[in-house]
Formats: C-alpha cells, structure tokens, sequence
C-alpha cells in the first residue's frame, strides 16, 4: 500500500531512523563507524547522531578524539581492492518509493565504493527479502507481513562481522529452524563477491526458493536518475550506464529468477533463486557486481560470462558431513586413542606446550610412523565460515591423514624470542619473528616422542595448514639438522616464497636456499578448491619458475572445497583418499635393492 503524503512519509522515515540507531559499544567499534561514516559515507551530525544514537555533544567528544575530519581521510593506494563497508544506516539509501521501505534494517546492507570516484557508491541490500513456500520470509525493512510480523515476532537487530580482507559476512536464525546468511568480499579493484545460503532447519521441505537482492544507485554520482532508460537487463546481468554513457554499474546472480530494475528508488535487480532444500539441507547462490568504463555493454557482458563466473560454485565442506572428529586436547598421561597436553621436560614451568595423539592400535614396543603437524595463524575467522585458533590443538590434518590409526601424531607449537611461550602469529615475536626456539623446540619434541613412544625416525612426515604449510619448508627445512628429520611432506595452502609475508627471511631468495634442503623427498602440495586459481596454481606457477633448486618429487592435490580450512580432511571424499594414498606410499619402506654380484 502507499501512504497518504510526503509528509506523513518523512515521519515515517524519521521514526525508523531512530529506531535503527546503533551504539557502539566499544572505542573500537565507534571509531571505525565514525571513519566510515564521516571519511566514507560523507555523512554529517545529524546523520551521525541518528545512526548511533548519541548525543552531539558525545559525536562532537568522539571525533575530536579520534581526529576524525574530512580532510583526515588517508589516501586509497592505486590498485587496492574495491572498497566494501558496512552501510551504516541513518540516511535511507532510497532516492524514492520510500513508503516500499520504511525501517530500512542496516545489518544486511553494504557499501561498494566506485573505483573512479572515493565519494559514490552503491547500496547492496544483501538480502532485500526471502520468499519460500512459506511466504515472506524474512524483509530487510517494514513495507508488507512477512510470516513473522504477521505474528508478531520481532526478529532481534544484527550486524556484519568484519572479517579480513575487507570480507563481510552475516548470518541469521529464523524461529522456525531456517538459517540464513551472505558474505561479501572485494574482487580486485573494481568487482565484488558475493553468496546467500539457506539452511533449512525445518522438519519439511522448503520450495519456491528466491530471494531479492537490490542494488541502490542514490549515492552513485550520475547515475541517480529515476529512468529505466539508463538500465541494460539480459539476465542474469542487470546494468545501469551514468550520464556520460561511459561508466556502468553491474549486477548479476546465478542461478537467477529475473533481472528487473525499479525507476523510483532507483535501483538495480538480478534476483536469485534456490532449488528446493530438503530438512537438513543446505542451498546456495552466487552474485557478482562491477564497476566498469567502457560504451559497448553487451561485449562486456560476453566478457563477463566468458570468465565462467556463472559456473558452479566449488563446494563448501559444510555441506558435507564429517565422518571424523578430531579428538579433544585433555590433561593426563598419554594413551591409545587420547590426544594430551605435552611439554618437554627442558620447557617445564613455562607456557610452551604441544598436543601428542598415541593411534587407537598404539602398542608399547611398536614401530610407528610419526606425522608432525603445524598450525595456522590465529585467531582466525575466514568468510566461509573457517576458524583458526593457531594453536596445537586446532589442528585437524594428521588426523584425518591417518583416521587415527597408525600414526602417531604431534602437533608443535611456534616458540616466542624468549622460548617461554607458545605464539599464535607466525613465529618468535614481531618484527624479528626468530624461528630459533621454534626449531630447537621441533628438533627435541620429535627425538623425544620417537624414543619414548615408539616413534620410527626413518618414517617421520611434516605437514601444517597455512602458516604451517609454510613452516614445512620455513621451519622444516630451516637448517641441515632438522630438515634430516623428515621423509615427506603435506603442505595445505601457501608454500615458502611464493609470497612474502613480511618477516625476516620470506622472500623468494632464501626460500629458494631451503628448498634445496629437500633433496628429493616428496612433498604433497594441496590447495583450497580445483587445480586452477588460488594457492595451488601460484605455487605450482612459483615452482616451476626455480630451476636447478634440486631434485623435487612434487604432488598437487586439490581438496575440492572452497574452504580455507584443515577441517575437509575430517570429511569425506576424493581428496582425502589420494592424500591417504600419498602417504601410504611416502611411508612404505623402500623396496630392497638387488644383490650386487
């Protein structure tokens, strides 16, 4: 329906504003709506005031504080990845048809700022709405019912959680079960990713799946004019050309219900829908928007599906059930099938600590092979949901390399300058990050753990995720000493060299002097999603490139999920079989030579 008059509308807006109001609720957290607010979004006082609900004189404190101003604003680097942010509400992102969004909520809108100007962007509601055979399911502001404000429900205000990396991400519970959520995350300088999930928590099957993402041009300089002669729509692509013809905003979702575009507000659509989710079940759909210059739209547009962005995305391992758990680090004596808090008796008293796993079938007397394990960094929250403690005990890979059998498994920990402590970031401590007690601390735990529990030291393989795929060759191959400890190696995503990280010693250079360490000895290098794009392909790009660093017996795998995270070893599936073969066949004794005669 629609309101009587303008004015009844602009009360209407004003109230909503108010109720949206956010406090922060931190110094952090006012500091970085303030920078967003008044270097980004232009924003005045009263719009300040409105989306956080403080008083002048408390906006007027704060900024001073922070010596936040206009003028204050740090320069965007040439090149930088586009510039995504939470919208912050307190300024509806509708030129028109206001009375179709009152309540605008602010938890599912974002900003995406234009690469050719620092002052326009546009407003992606990410999502708008949720329809299902339910009927309305969830709405981003009040304009009709949904099935719960036809209860009566009110669903609780939420915020994106800023992840790195510019990343955005939410997620929502319905009270009926349904889960919800969308991620954003910059794509180069001038594009930006994005998902929406569902899971369907319900006891029934959910069809007729689709949702409403809307892209609002109010703030985009010369592209504000409430015409649909501006608009490109070839599903799934929805577009808008500026007044000099020679720019263009672009939007497009696969799989997708319809492109469309609405003068008044005025905004963009390419609207995706689901397949029917059964209980249980999770549906996904993914989007992208850019930022072009240029005048032949639909030759961009070919161009754009000659990238194969529309393909299927590469799984998430959520969507696959674990058949592993990885068992829980508990104080006590070590015991088959028990993961344990260890210390070796030179660090007693202090807080390096490892975590040491005896396999189910562990006998005393016995032969076993070792796999060592080092972790990520931590924390870490990444934007597929992957987490990172950088702990011993958060590492998940030696055990499901070896489903807990026959393998010994010592996950290590990286060492402060003092060797008194375990560190989650990198190793030693900034800006030297020395790796010296991080290698002496490996070197003794892994003769220690051999000689006390049966642990063969011929058939002892290094493997770690991120921070400790590279420690396989930054830690692993640091010196001549502790690279002899090794007969294989697993590295998950990164590898020493192919960038540097910034602490001493990660160039290509000295990387290239450890690689020569290796001598031969394999090395099972896996990736994040298929054989092409990401870590797996620039390290094979890096490899490739260093000729005469020795002889390599080099294995790329990828593991066939999306997922920056050791956890879709505990799953099942293709991936982990070969990397099981791998290491079967790494630790096999090698086979008996001839006589000589």
């Amino acid at each position: 329906m629609r309101f009587a008059g303008t004015a009844l509308i602009a009360l209407l807006v004003a109230a909503a504003h108010a109720e949206q109001s956010r406090a922060p609720g931190s110094d952090p957290d006012l500091r970085f709506w303030l920078e967003n607010m008044v270097w980004h979004h232009g924003y005045g006082r009263g719009e300040i005031e409105s989306a956080t609900g403080l008083a002048a004189d408390e906006v007027q404190s704060a900024l001073e504080r922070f010596g936040i101003r206009p003028e204050t604003k740090p320069p965007r680097a040439e090149g930088a990845p586009l510039l995504v942010l939470p919208y912050p509400g307190g300024r509806h992102p509708r030129v028109g048809f206001l009375d179709g969004a009152v309540d605008p909520q602010r938890e599912t809108k974002l900003s995406a700022f234009a690469p050719w100007d620092a002052s326009s962007y546009a407003v992606v509601d990410l999502p708008e709405a949720i329809w299902s055979n339910l009927g309305l399911t969830y709405l981003a502001h009040t304009h009709i019912d949904t099935i719960w404000s036809a209860r009566g429900v009110e669903l609780e205000a939420l915020e994106w959680d800023r992840g790195p990396g510019r990343t955005l991400r939410f997620e929502r519970a319905l009270p009926n079960g349904i889960r919800f959520g969308a991620w954003a995350s910059p794509l180069g300088a001038s594009g930006l990713s994005m998902e929406l999930w569902l899971h369907n928590g319900t006891g029934e099957a959910l069809t007729d799946l689709r949702a409403q993402t809307c892209v609002m041009l109010k703030a985009m300089a010369g592209f504000a004019a409430q015409t649909a002669d501006n608009k490109v729509l070839r599903a799934p692509y929805a577009a808008c050309r500026d007044e000099s013809g020679r720019r263009w905003v672009i939007t497009a979702w696969e799989p997708v219900h319809r492109a469309w575009q609405n003068p008044p507000v005025p905004c963009l659509h390419s609207d995706p829908e689901f397949p029917d989710c059964p209980p249980a079940g999770t549906v996904r759909a993914h989007g992208r928007l850019w930022f072009w210059e240029g005048e032949d739209i639909e030759a961009e547009l070919g161009r754009l599906d000659a990238t194969g962005w529309r393909e299927a995305q590469v799984p998430d391992i959520r969507e696959a059930e674990p058949d592993l758990t990885a068992p829980p680090m508990v104080d006590g004596e070590p015991a088959p099938g028990r993961r344990v808090r260890a210390v070796l008796p030179s660090h007693a008293g202090t807080g390096v600590y490892h975590a040491l796993y005896l396999p189910s079938d562990w006998t005393p007397g016995g032969n076993h092979p070792v796999l060592v394990e080092f972790a990520g960094n931590g924390p870490y929250r990444g934007p597929h949901g992957e987490i990172s403690s950088g702990r011993p005990e958060g590492s998940a890979l030696g055990y499901g390399l070896s489903a807990g059998r026959g393998c010994v498994w010592l996950c290590l920990p990286y060492l402060n300058a003092a060797g008194d402590a375990n560190v989650t970031q990198w190793w030693g401590d900034p800006p030297g990050h020395d790796p010296a007690p991080t290698v002496a601390y490996a070197k003794a735990a892994v003769r220690a753990v051999c000689g006390r529990y049966g642990g063969d030291p011929d058939r002892v393989v290094l493997c770690g995720f991120s921070r400790g795929a590279i420690a396989c060759n930054f830690i692993g191959l640091h010196d001549d000493e502790i690279a002899g400890l090794w007969c294989g190696f697993a590295a998950f995503s990164h590898y020493d060299g192919v960038r540097d990280w910034g602490y001493p010693g990660a160039g290509r250079g000295p990387a290239v002097e450890r690689l020569r360490r290796l001598g031969g000895r394999p090395q099972l290098i896996m990736g994040e999603g298929r054989r092409e794009g990401g870590n797996l392909s620039a390290t094979a790009r890096y490899l490739d490139g260093i000729p005469g660093a020795g002889p390599r017996s080099l294995t790329f795998l990828p593991t066939g999920f999306r997922n920056h995270d050791d956890a879709w070893i505990l799953r099942p599936g293709a991936a982990r079989e070969a990397a099981r073969a791998w290491l079967a066949e790494t630790l096999a004794p090698a086979p008996a030579q001839p006589p000589l005669h």
